[in-house]
């Protein structure tokens, strides 16, 4: 090899390291922004993932359930549905609080999962082979069930994921995946409903619940679950 050849490998050699060493500069410096550490972030980004994809799916459900209630129902019916709910929400809750003492962990999360996408199911087929005006009805009550859910859910596996001191650097940037989501959620159902349906925008709801379902499972997987918080990646010390 001639000395041009040399000092060219040599350069291109420093530039390969000066870019990787901007890098790790760059990445460094996200973590601390973000008060976050490298052995955490794959965690975070996937309870993130899990909680947009929620946030996304009962954002379309809200605004559909309240506009599809609104054009099938006089406005003095409102009341009544709401405390229907509510009573529907406390049966939910008692089979909540049945199934923490009859299943583990990662089945418990897993099992509100499907329900959640069952009652998404249920929607979108009721709107596509019922009568609107009743199933414009149960809507509500369906969405206010998966919103209890999903939170009942959401919370308690990071709970299982986080102990006490990483919970209070980490539940803030997790849960900041829920703004963007109702964000574009809510743009979505006023811009693309009108286009392509009431049916069709549940159904893309229902596939984000199927994603956050995913996400959910690729992150239980990937880590134990411990009632009371008790995370720790491999060989990491106590935070």
């Amino acid at each position: 090899m001639t000395d041009d050849t040399l000092s060219s490998t040599a350069l291109l050699t420093i530039n390969r390291y000066n870019q990787v060493l901007e890098k790790e500069a760059l990445s460094s410096r996200i973590y601390r922004i973000f008060d976050l550490r490298r052995d955490e972030s794959r965690l975070v980004s996937g309870l993130f993932l899990h909680y947009f994809f929620q946030g996304f799916g009962l954002a379309l459900m809200l605004i559909i359930a309240n506009a599809e209630f609104l054009a099938n129902h006089p406005i003095h019916k409102l009341p009544v549905v709401y405390m229907l709910a509510a009573v529907i929400l406390l049966i939910f809750g008692r089979i909540y609080a049945w199934l923490e003492h009859k299943l583990d962990l990662k089945r418990l999360f897993f099992t509100i999962a499907l329900i959640i996408l069952c009652l998404s199911v249920s929607s979108w087929a009721g709107f596509s082979f019922l009568d609107s005006a009743y199933v414009s009805f149960g809507l509500i009550i369906a969405y206010r069930v998966i919103y209890l859910l999903a939170n009942l859910e959401f919370w308690g596996l990071s709970a299982t994921l986080f102990d006490v001191r990483q919970s209070k650097r980490l539940f803030g940037l997790i849960s900041a995946g829920d703004v963007p989501a109702k964000l574009l959620g809510y743009l979505s159902a006023s811009l693309f409903a009108p286009v392509i349906g009431i049916q069709n925008m549940l159904l893309i709801g229902t596939i984000s619940f199927l994603l956050s379902v995913l996400v959910m499972n690729r992150v239980m997987s990937q880590q134990k679950l411990h009632a009371g918080g008790a995370w720790r990646s491999p060989g990491a010390s106590p935070a």
